[in-house]
This record gives structure tokens, C-alpha cells and sequence, in this order.
């Protein structure tokens, strides 16, 4: 190599020449390991039967996966729900996480309670890399982002959204926070393809994951934003247009990548009964956090009711409040640094205004906007908080080590971190029970919350039980036909998912019942022509007319034209994204 002059060789230390070769970060080792004090309990052989949505995180996988095993790449329809009626569940729930528990379930590695734990393992370990990553990234302190990382795993809303409420996709869009935040970072830092194709995909599995979470974070990943150009602006106006655009564009892409998610689940509120899930129980006014609720110590496992009666916490952690003040003192008394001074001045700020969105004071903001009755709870927003605290506390750490050790004040914040929030990561244990495997699950838990029986636009009245029931507790195929006139014969020869097949034989023009409920999508053919779905009160069952003679009848459920385009415009975001990453790469290989 020559640059005018010859270039001298300089001696290599083996130590060095191991670490360029194999870089090992002791500091990530032990965040990850760290997060073994939170998924411990999931070791066991048991579950925790009586956590908020046990059974969802079950059953709703399970649904999920009878949907593609019938060949749908992203079914709609919970054909087992609602006494085996049916219910258009996954319209409106965020699928991510029940790809990503399906991929490991359909290897045979594990049965449904333990692949549930599976993903709720990994999900801690997600977070605690992400978080780990993101910290790192703002103030290149080692010892700050294990510390923000421990303060993340273990806090206490992190650990009550599995072992309280089992909320399967909340908890996994936690993980997926701080590495939006990163990949925008770098997004703004250094424009690239392949840093833009980062930042759409991680905001849209964020919206493929969780809508109440994408909604909730929206506005503090536009803050994070909007001050991570205003740090990186440079001079004029040209340098910062050359890092926005790409901010814009990545975000509209992942706002397309998620459109076949929220755009059906927002067209659609009408085609349900949605005053069954705005009840009174459910009002956002019942469920705001009063401030001593936030040092509140205190540990439940009950539900969230009006006034400051809960049964569950809603702390935000002693040590970890602790150290977001002494991070205050750190970056107002000591820190030299203009830029990591004003990121924790920014978490602090975010923090505090997610706080008083939690409290009573918040009312007349809520009572603004009809997205409120959708969030449903407001200490839905501890989930978003998560982020500000866990950074800000870790960004004590930088008045307590040196950039690389472990000194005796930053090991005193870890004990004191696991003393005080460990106890937390214990369930309700419940012994092991074969039901819990099956979709007898949810059998269970419709009979014991027969207010829980979902129900469409056109039912009248709640069902409480039905002529499927007796196949469904025996674990058989229901049969889903029933003939309505005498000298009818109907033979069932295919029941999959959402679709099924039968022979009716009749002498005479006859009417055929389809047990379940009618929805925009269902179809129905007669000899392969397509025929008419009537409704049939009051529950709005599937009614088909035939004429007399031999027939095969076929109802499947597919998509509405609305539910198909937004299909085809998270396909085109996603085609894009993947282009965009492939040209970063192909020029980085240039």
C-alpha cells in the first residue's frame, strides 16, 4: 500500500487480532443473561391458567395456525370461536406473533403452552438486544446500555404483560420498540437504502404485531425523530432535506407494509357487534393511574377497575425512578457532553408527558379524539414509557463506571434492581392440563365468560351454546350443514379452516343452514356457480337455497375487494423495501 509514502508495518497484539476476528461484547453477553431472571419461570412444566388472556395466547395461535394449514397465507376467520360460529378475530388482531409462534409450533419441537413460552422467552431477549443496541448507539457506554437493558427486562409492566395479563402481542411489540428507534437513528445518521429499508420494516412489523402499541408509540418515535435531525441537521436547509426525505419515505412504506392490518380492522368496526367490546368495563375514563400508583410496590394479579381499587400495578419501578433522577443529577451537574446531555433531557421530557397522559388530569385530551375508545386503557401507555425510563435510568450509569467496567456502584443499581422487581417475574402457576393444548382452551373460557361470546352485526342475541359444541369438546370435525326440509340428505366431504364441501340430495327444492356466522367474504356455490347467501336471524346464520336433485354445495370464507387491496399494497411496500435493501447492497459490495 503506498499513499506517497511506504507504508510501515506496525506490530499486532494477539489479543486485539482475537478480538478483530471474533468480537465478543461481554457487556451484551451479560444483558442477555440478565434476562434469564425474567423468563426462569417459564421453565416450568406449569402455566398460569388464571393470567388476564392465558387462554388468547393460546388459542388465538392455535386459530391461527388451523388458518394456514388450510392454505391461508394470512387467514381472517377464527373458524372455532363463538361456540364454533365463528368470528372474524384476526380482521382485527395484528398477526406477527402468531407467525412467528405457528413457525415454531409446526416443527413439533414444542407443544402450545410451551411454544407459547418459547415466544414469550424470546421476546425478552429481543428487547434486552434491542434496547441494548439503542442505548449504546446514543452515548457509546457500555455499562449505560447494560444497565438500561437490565432496567428494561426487568421492569415491572414488562414482566405484569406476562405473568398478570399473558398479553401475548403487546409484550412482543415491546420488543420491537427500541429497535425502531435504532433503525431510524441510522436511519438520520447515515441515509443509506439499506437504513431505510431497515426503519420501514421495523415500524411495520410494529404494526403487523400490535395497533394499540403503533398507536401509543407513534408520537414519541416522532419526537425521537424530529430530534435526532434537529442533532444532525448540519448546515442549511439542503442538508436537512437530504436526511428527511429518507425518514418520510420509509415511514409511508411501512405505513403501506401494515395496510393489510389496520385498514380492514378499521372498515370493518361496523360489521360487529362493537358495543360488545365498549362496555362499561372498558371506558378509558374507569382506568386512569393515580400518581401513587406509580410507587406503589404493591403486586396483584387482578384486573384494572375504576378509582385507585386495581388489582393489578401500575408502579413504574423504585430503582428504576431512582436512577432516572440520579440520570438527571448525572446530566445536569457532571456531563460534559452537549449531545448525551440532551437525550436524557429528551427522555426525561417524554416520560414525564406519558405519565401525566396516564392520569385523570389527561381527561379532556382523551375526550378529544375517537382513537381513545380504541386504546381502551390508559395505562396501555406503560408499555411506551418502558423506553424513556429504561434509557434514562441507564444513562446513570454514566455517573457511576468508568466507559468499560463494572465498577461497585453500577453492581449495587443491578442488586438493587433485582431485589426489589425479581419477585414480580413469579405467575399464578396452574399444573399442567391436556385441555390446555387443544382448542378445548378457549371451550373453557367461553363457558366460563359467556359475555366473552363474540358475536357479528347481524346476531341479535348472544348464543350461549350450539349444534357444534359436542364434536368440538371431542375434538372431532364438526359438521356444519344441516338440512332445513324433511327427505334432505346432506353428506359433509370437506371441512378445512374456513372452508367446507357437502353433497345434499333432495327431491324437492330444499334450503341448507351453514352454521355460521354470515360476514362480508363468505361465499357460496352451488355445482361450482356462485349463489346467494341469505342471513337468518337472530343469530345470522348462512342460508342457502338449492334446487331439487343432487348438488355440491362449497362455502369459504375469503376476502371483501377492500381487504384484497390493502393485501396487494403491504405486498407492493414489501417488494419495495426488499428492493431498496438489495440496491444498498448491491453498491456496498460495489
Amino acid at each position: 500500500m503506498t499513499m506517497g509514502t511506504a507504508a510501515v508495518a506496525q506490530p499486532v497484539d494477539a489479543t486485539t487480532e482475537r478480538r478483530k476476528r471474533w468480537p465478543v461484547d461481554g457487556f451484551a453477553l451479560a444483558a442477555l443473561a440478565f434476562t434469564l431472571l425474567a423468563w426462569a419461570a417459564l421453565l416450568s412444566p406449569d402455566y398460569f391458567m388464571g393470567a388476564h388472556d392465558a387462554h388468547h395466547s393460546l388459542f388465538f395461535p392455535l386459530q391461527f395456525e388451523a388458518g394456514l394449514r388450510a392454505g391461508d397465507w394470512l387467514p381472517r376467520w377464527g373458524a372455532d370461536f363463538a361456540h364454533g360460529y365463528g368470528y372474524p378475530i384476526f380482521v382485527f388482531y395484528a398477526p406477527l406473533t402468531f407467525y412467528l409462534w405457528a413457525g415454531i409450533h409446526l416443527t413439533g419441537i414444542a407443544g402450545t403452552v410451551a411454544t407459547t413460552k418459547i415466544v414469550f422467552a424470546l421476546g425478552f431477549l429481543l428487547a434486552a438486544a434491542g434496547i441494548y443496541r439503542y442505548a449504546w448507539s446514543l452515548w457509546r457506554r457500555r455499562a449505560v446500555a447494560l444497565l438500561a437493558a437490565a432496567v428494561y427486562t426487568l421492569l415491572p409492566y414488562h414482566l405484569l404483560n406476562v405473568y398478570v395479563r399473558a398479553a401475548f402481542a403487546e409484550f412482543m411489540a415491546m420488543a420491537l420498540l427500541p429497535w425502531i428507534a435504532l433503525a431510524f437513528r441510522r436511519l438520520i445518521q447515515r441515509p443509506t437504502p439499506q437504513h431505510l429499508a431497515f426503519a420501514a420494516l421495523s415500524y411495520g412489523a410494529l404494526l403487523w404485531t400490535h395497533n394499540i402499541t403503533a398507536l401509543t408509540f407513534t408520537p414519541l418515535l416522532a419526537l425521537l425523530i424530529v430530534a435526532e435531525l434537529w442533532l444532525n441537521r448540519g448546515r442549511g436547509a439542503a442538508g436537512l432535506w437530504r436526511r428527511s426525505w429518507p425518514v418520510g419515505v420509509s415511514l409511508g412504506l411501512a405505513v403501506a407494509l401494515g395496510t393489510a392490518v389496520w385498514l380492514p380492522g378499521l372498515s370493518e368496526q361496523a360489521d360487529i357487534a362493537i358495543e360488545q367490546w365498549s362496555l362499561q368495563s372498558y371506558q378509558y375514563a374507569d382506568h386512569f393511574v393515580y400518581p401513587w400508583q406509580l410507587l406503589d410496590p404493591t403486586w396483584g394479579y387482578g384486573y384494572s377497575s375504576p378509582g385507585a381499587t386495581d388489582g393489578m400495578s401500575f408502579q413504574l419501578g423504585i430503582v428504576p425512578l431512582a436512577l432516572a433522577l440520579f440520570a438527571l443529577f448525572v446530566a445536569r451537574r457532571r456531563e460534559r457532553e452537549a449531545a448525551a446531555r440532551h437525550w436524557a433531557l429528551l427522555f426525561a421530557i417524554a416520560l414525564a408527558i406519558y405519565v401525566l397522559l396516564m392520569m385523570p388530569i389527561s381527561k379532556p385530551f382523551w375526550d378529544l379524539g375517537p382513537l381513545s375508545t380504541l386504546i381502551q386503557f390508559p395505562w396501555r401507555l406503560l408499555a411506551v414509557i418502558a423506553l424513556p425510563l429504561s434509557l434514562l435510568a441507564g444513562y446513570a450509569a454514566r455517573g457511576m463506571a468508568a466507559r468499560e467496567t463494572l465498577s461497585p456502584a453500577l453492581l449495587i443499581a443491578l442488586l438493587a434492581l433485582v431485589v426489589t422487581t425479581w419477585g414480580y417475574a413469579l405467575p399464578q402457576a396452574t399444573p399442567p392440563n391436556p385441555r390446555d393444548e387443544t382448542q378445548q382452551t378457549w371451550r373453557d373460557y367461553e363457558a366460563t365468560y359467556p359475555d366473552m361470546v363474540g358475536m357479528v352485526a347481524q346476531t341479535e342475541i348472544q348464543p350461549a351454546d350450539s349444534p357444534l359444541l359436542a364434536a368440538l369438546q371431542a375434538n372431532e370435525l364438526p359438521q356444519r350443514f344441516q338440512a332445513l326440509d324433511a327427505g334432505t340428505v346432506v353428506t359433509q366431504i370437506e371441512q378445512q379452516g374456513s372452508r367446507a364441501r357437502a353433497r345434499v340430495q333432495s327431491e324437492g327444492p330444499t334450503t341448507l343452514r351453514y352454521l355460521s356466522y354470515d360476514y362480508p367474504g363468505w361465499r357460496a356455490t352451488v355445482d361450482g356457480v356462485p349463489t346467494a347467501i341469505r342471513r337468518e336471524a337472530p343469530l345470522g346464520l348462512m342460508l342457502i337455497e338449492l334446487p331439487a336433485g343432487t348438488h355440491e354445495v362449497t362455502v369459504e370464507f375469503g376476502n371483501t375487494p377492500m381487504r384484497s387491496l390493502a393485501e396487494l399494497l403491504s405486498l407492493l411496500a414489501l417488494v419495495a423495501i426488499v428492493g431498496v435493501a438489495a440496491v444498498g447492497w448491491r453498491r456496498a459490495a460495489a
